[in-house]
This record gives structure tokens, sequence and C-alpha cells, in this order.
């Protein structure tokens, strides 16, 4: 066995111990137990990674091909649906593996559900967002969905679905709720009917219990359908009974289809089709990630993470997209090891054929061509970003020429246009891809072109970039990533493993620790008191007599006062009478037009915030450890440095440690912000409503109405006057959220003090009867 297979076979060692022992470990404490359920999921998490095969994740926009791309890939007509609308409605997995010789591939199909404790999840992330768009509806005055946990994980057929449908029933038909918001309650009221006929199918296990179904069922597992339409009226609960086990059947699948993890597709391919060296391969087939599907973002956080490499398959006409963004976003927070995130990412630009070269003679540089053509610089400026400027990991492909040149049909709901289109756009390229070969043949942009002119438009080469990145990067991104997975798992666990059995401590000792527990009692009873001036620390004056709030508005007028409309306004107002002409772009006439600058202000003045913010906290944080019930508490806690590290486990002696130090109430000022900002409703933003003409427009006055320099006047005070609310606010959220974790923090290391115990040997009773010396006490 090589070195690299006894490290892998040891890690799935460590994570099966791993996920024993946490799960047997009971926190000692209270605070300890979200750390303990943290360190448990993230042994979970490893277990489930360490045991999964390298994958390639195959991601992009619904009708961008991908699943298309992923049958060619394979050489398996029909392995996935596919049609020129939404399709992909759950991830695919294809366990991809070499046959014994050149026969039929060998499909074998499963379905995996959730486990109701996914479900659960599921559901409440999905009730979360929904509270978080229906709070800003003007449908729903005074009412919030949020906390609203409807699925019991213990028993999902008890599940409590009757608020969901008292808040939303009513009020269906009001033009206020927006389609967004009545497309996610349909998709919460999908799995709610999911889980009335197919709780019985819930795996005990994550990945546990798969079912196996033959492949003419597979559409029905798959393929969205008309399952996301927004009905007329709100969808009441179907009370529909439950499904049989057995096979499963294709209404079954159907109407189950919110329930499931993924569907496994286990494809024997023949030799040199896919040559990984040996190495099984698994290829995920993602839903669209324009669905705007809650479920399906909830499972692309689950899935990211575990996946070894991602294909982003973009629009080769139109590759930006707000969708692929929020999706690499995922694949960052997802990543434990940062450093393999550049390393993860390939490019498909597929559906390239109605890119054109630009017009005149071809261009000789790359250089050249992106100055010449506008579509091609934005789409090598997406590919670039996404592949941390390794261009070399970017495939040009037509999925549809690919498919003609195997002599498949064209997908369902492709146009004729489109098949002839790809048929001429490889002649189109060829003059291009002959000049830049002849000066730049090693370049990555001519590289991609010449496979995208051949008659399998790129398929080939899109191939070639698969199997070199998985032989030459698969694996040592994937040792990566464990590793890393496994320092964070090392890491939560010591912070929560219980400290070694320790002898009584003696009698220096144990006052020693008594002393440290009176002092931490009274440091923290002081801060508690002092918690109050916190909250109210944006109205305290400081050493020069101003308060921040007071600051927040003067900067706010600052700003306000350099805006250039004003000025160039007040001159087309001779002996204070406003007249402006609407076409002189430089006067104010419509709200809309201050809507950047507004804004741009709001940014500068939350900037300038932040930073007064930091420093009042960091002068009362000061203040609060000049104290003496503070100092005595500091002193202690360096004197008790040994015993502390003897008696105490890693987390708890981090807690006291961080305790001593001033930074103990700064620090957390960066989560309270984040805190603030995700409890808080986005700003109102702009205050004013952005289309609409002011007193002094020529429509306006040519009624006869008339505005003089005061209303400018007016203006500015009201915008200043709404700039300086909205970050003053905001400083308020951010005062409050890091007084409760700052009190968290406290509660925390209180309880992280070694309890008060007896000295060292039995304490006797001495004998009434006993002659004592003179000067011992009796």
């Amino acid at each position: 066995m090589s070195g690299r297979h006894e490290e892998i076979a040891e890690l799935r060692r460590y994570a099966d111990h791993a996920v024993r022992e946490l799960t047997a470990l009971r926190p000692g404490t209270p605070h300890l137990t979200p750390r303990v359920e943290r360190a448990r999921a993230l042994a979970d998490r490893l277990r489930l990674f360490v045991n999964r095969d390298i994958s390639v994740g195959f991601a992009g926009l619904y009708t961008t091909g991908k699943s298309l791309l992923l049958s060619l890939l394979l050489d398996t007509p029909g392995l996935l649906p596919v049609a020129n609308e939404p399709t992909t409605g759950n991830v695919t997995r294809i366990k991809v593996r070499e046959s014994a010789g050149p026969q039929p591939p060998h499909v074998g199909i499963t379905v995996t559900y959730l486990t109701p404790a996914d479900v659960a999840d599921l559901a409440t992330a999905m009730v979360a967002r929904i509270a978080e768009l229906d709070d800003r509806s003007p449908a729903r005055p005074g009412h919030s969905l949020r906390g609203y946990r409807p699925v019991d994980p213990a028993d999902p057929d008890r599940s409590d679905w009757q608020a969901l449908t008292d808040h939303f029933a009513p009020v269906w038909h009001d033009p206020a709720l927006s389609r967004s918001l009545r497309g996610w309650v349909t998709e919460l009221c999908r799995l709610r009917d999911a889980l009335q006929v197919g709780s019985g199918f819930l795996a005990r296990v994550p990945g546990g219990s798969p079912i196996g179904i033959d492949a003419a069922r597979l559409t029905e597992a798959v393929t969205i359908g008309a399952s996301r339409d927004v009905p007329a009226g709100f969808p009441a609960p179907s009370y529909e009974p439950p499904f049989p086990a057995g096979s499963p059947t294709g209404p079954m699948l159907a109407a189950t289809q919110p329930l499931i993890d993924e569907i496994t597709i286990e494809l024997r391919v023949p030799p040199g089709l896919l040559p990984f060296d040996g190495t099984p391969v698994d290829l995920l087939d993602f839903p669209g990630l324009n669905s705007g599907s809650l479920r399906d973002r909830f499972l692309a956080e689950r899935k990211v993470p575990t996946t070894t490499s991602i294909l982003i398959v973009l629009n080769g006409r139109a590759p930006v997209s707000d969708d692929v963004t929020a999706f690499f976003d995922i694949l960052k927070q997802g990543r434990q090891a940062d450093s393999v995130l550049a390393d993860s990412v390939l490019v498909a630009a597929n559906r390239f054929d109605p890119v054109l070269p630009p017009p005149g003679p071809p261009a000789r540089t790359v250089a050249e061509l992106t100055g010449r053509s506008a579509d091609l610089h934005v789409l090598l400026s997406v590919a670039h970003e996404l592949t941390g400027g390794r261009l070399e990991r970017l495939a040009l492909t037509s999925a549809l020429a690919a498919a003609a040149d195997r002599g498949w049909p064209p997908p369902s709901g492709a146009i004729a246009d489109e098949a002839r289109t790809a048929a001429l756009a490889a002649q189109r390229w060829q003059p291009t891809v002959d000049a830049l070969a002849a000066t730049e043949p090693q370049h990555p942009v001519t590289r991609a072109l010449a496979g995208f002119v051949r008659p399998d438009g790129g398929l080939a080469h899109l191939r070639d970039l698969l199997i070199g990145h998985v032989r030459g990067h698969g694996l040592r991104i994937w040792l990566t990533e464990a590793r890393a997975l496994r320092a964070a798992v090392e890491a939560a666990w010591q912070e929560v493993a219980p400290p070694p059995a320790q002898d009584p401590p003696d009698r220096h000792e144990a006052r020693l620790l008594a002393d440290l527990e009176r002092a931490v009692t009274r440091a923290g009873n002081d801060l508690r008191r002092r918690l109050i001036d916190l909250r109210v620390l944006a109205g305290t004056p400081d050493q020069d007599g101003t308060t921040l709030d007071q600051r927040i508005e003067a900067e706010a007028a600052a700003l306000a006062l350099l805006w250039p409309w004003w000025e160039d306004t007040l001159e087309r107002a001779p002996e204070g009478q406003l007249r402006v002409d609407a076409d002189d772009s430089r006067v104010l006439t419509a709200t809309g037009q201050l809507v950047d600058t507004y804004q741009e202000a709001l940014d500068a003045l939350d900037r300038y915030a932040e930073q007064e913010l930091a420093t009042a906290v960091r002068d009362w944080a000061t203040a609060a450890y000049a104290t003496p019930a503070l100092r005595t508490m500091v002193r202690l806690l360096t004197a008790g440095a040994e015993p502390l590290r003897r008696r105490l486990g890693t987390g708890d002696r981090e807690r006291l440690t961080r305790l001593a130090s001033v930074t103990f109430l700064t620090d957390p000022l960066g989560a309270a912000r984040r805190a603030a900002d995700a409890r808080t409703l986005p700003a109102a933003g702009y205050p004013l409503a952005e289309n609409r003409a002011l007193a002094w427009h020529p429509a306006v006055s040519a009624n006869g109405h008339r505005a003089d320099s005061a209303h400018l006047y007016r203006l500015r005070r009201d915008l200043v006057a709404s700039l300086a609310s909205q970050v003053r606010r905001r400083s308020q959220d951010v005062l409050d959220e890091l007084a409760v974790l700052v009190r968290q923090q406290l509660n925390e290391a209180e309880q992280s003090v070694p309890r008060r115990e007896r000295p060292h040997g039995p304490a006797q009773r001495p004998d009434p009867g006993t002659k004592h010396a003179k000067g011992e006490q009796r």
C-alpha cells in the first residue's frame, strides 16, 4: 500500500474514532454544550468526506447544457434527462468505474433520502428565509414566522404546519405578496406534502438506506416538471395516504422528490474513455444555480464542502451571473483549506456557438482578440476570476455540436437555429485559430479555441482537461482538505475535552483557586453592571464633550455638503426662484439622480462610524479593566497560571486567559457587527422614491408650481437626517449585540473556573479528650 493510501486509511479510522468518542462525550457544564455539538458536527463532516471518493461537481445555470455535457463525456446517450428548459431538480452522483472490457455500460441507480434531522434543518432554513422576506412585505404587518420550526426531527409525522397555513392562506391573493415569496412558500408546502406521504423512506443515518430504481424511473426522481409552479390558490395539504414500502413507483418518486438527498448512478465505462489511473471518481450534476429554490441552495451548501473539485459551466454568450457568484461564495465558505480553492475550479463555457469572432482580418494575438471582441473579453474575465487567473483550466464547448458529431438527437426543446449556429461556429472561428496558432500556440485561449473548432465542439479538450485535473490534482486536493478537516476536529475536540484526572489540590493551591473564583465572580458582576454603559455608549460624551451620535450627524452633514448637485442647482436660482432645464445633467431635477450619490455617502458614513465605534469601545474597555475588581482578577489569573494549566482543559484555560486581557471586551466587536447585520433587516437605503420629479422640475413648474431655494435646503436637510439615522441605528444594533456576546463570554469564563475543593487530606474532628499544647487551639 502506498503512503497516500495508508494516510487515507488512517484518516478514515480517525474519523470513525472521533465520531464515536464525541457522540459519547457529555458536556461537563452547560456552556460546553454548543461547543460539543460543533465538534460532533465537524467529526460527522470529516467522516462523510473521507468515505467519499474524489469527486467533480458540475454546476451552472439552467439550460447551460451541463447534464448533456456529462452524458457526452461518459458517452452514454440518455444517461441524464436533458431539455432546453429547467430540468435537473436533484443532485445526481455518477460513480464512474472502468469496466473489464469493451462491453456496454452497466448502469445501477439508487435513491438516497434525507434523514429526519436533515429535513428539519431544511424546513427551518426555508422558514427563516421566507420570514426574512415576508417581514418586509406590507401584506403581513405585525406578524412574523421567525423562530417557527415546523418539522419535529424526533418524529416527522408529528410535524405542525398549521402556522404556515394560517399565516399565508388569508393573504395569498394580496398583490403585496411577491411572486418570489409565493414560490418559496409553494416549495415549502411541497416539502410538507412529501413528508406526509414519504416520511417512511427517510434515512436513519446520512447516506443510509439507498433504494434501487430502474432507469425508466430516473426522470421522475430528477426532473422538476411542474412541481415548482405557483398555484392560483394557497397550496392546501393534500392528506394523501403514505406510500407503502417496496419497489418505488414513478408517482412515489415524483411525490417524495423534495425529500431526496441524492440519486446515485453506478456506471461502468469502457477502458480509455476516462482513464483516471484506476482512481474511483464521482461526477455530480447539481441543480441549476438560478433556480431560486431554497432547497437547491440548502443541498448545495451541504454537498459542496465534500466535493473535491467544481466544474462551473457558463453560458458562453452571457457568462456574467449573480447566481454563479453566489455559488462561488458557497464554494469558498465550504472549503476548510483556503489554499486549495484556486486549484479546485474548472470552467467550461458551453453554448459558445453564438459568440462570433470580431469582424475584419483575424486577430494575431490573444490580446488583440480580446480587445476587439467584447463578448470574449467578458467571458475570459469571468473565467479568470473563477480559476484564480489560470485560464489553462478553461474549455470552450458546444454540447449541440458534440451531440451532432456523435449522432445523438438534439435536446428536447432545441430549435433549428441553434443547431445551424452550432454547425457554422467552427468555420467562423477557424481563421482566427490558425492566426493565433502561428503566433501564440501555447496560450491557453488559443488551445481552448483550437479544441472548440474540432468536430466534437471542444468535448475532447474538456475531457482531457478533466482527466488531467483529476490525475494531477484530485488526490492532492482531497488529502489537503481532509487534513484541514481533521485539524479542525482536533482543535474543537481539544476545546471540550475534560482535563486529566488530578489529585486534590494542596492548601496553597486550594486557597489560590478559591481566591480566583471569588475574584472572577466579583469582576463578572462589575462587568455586567458596566454593560449598561456599553449599550448607551453612542450617547455618552467623550473627553471632548461630544457623543458618537453627534459625530455621526456632523460627518453626515459634511459628506452631503460635498455633493456637486447643490451648487450647480443653486446657480440656476436667480432671486431665490429655482428655474432649471430638465436636459441639463448637472442640475438636480429628480430624486433618481441622487440614488448613487446617497449610497456612496451612506457607505462612507458607515465606515466612519465603525472606526469611531471601535475607538469608543476600546476606551470603555480600558476604563473597565482599570477598576479594582478587574485588576485583582487579572493579578490572580496571572499568579494562578500554573494551577490552571494543570487542572483545566484547553478550552476552559483559553477562556480564562482571554479574560485577563482587555481584548476580551474588544475582540467580539467584529462578530457583533456580523450578528447585527444578520439580525437586522436590510437598511431602507435611499429614503425617497427613485423616480419622482422635484418641485422645480420643468414638468412640475409648468403647472404653475413655484419653488424657491429653500426647497433645496430642506431636501439636503432631510437626506442628512436619513443618513445619520440609518448609521446611528446600525451602530446601536452593534452595541446591543456586543453586550450580548460579552455577557455570553463572561458566563462561559465564570463556569470555566475550577470549583473550590477541600485541601489535600481528610479533615478530622479532634477528640474532645485530647490534651493540647500551650497556644494550640482546641
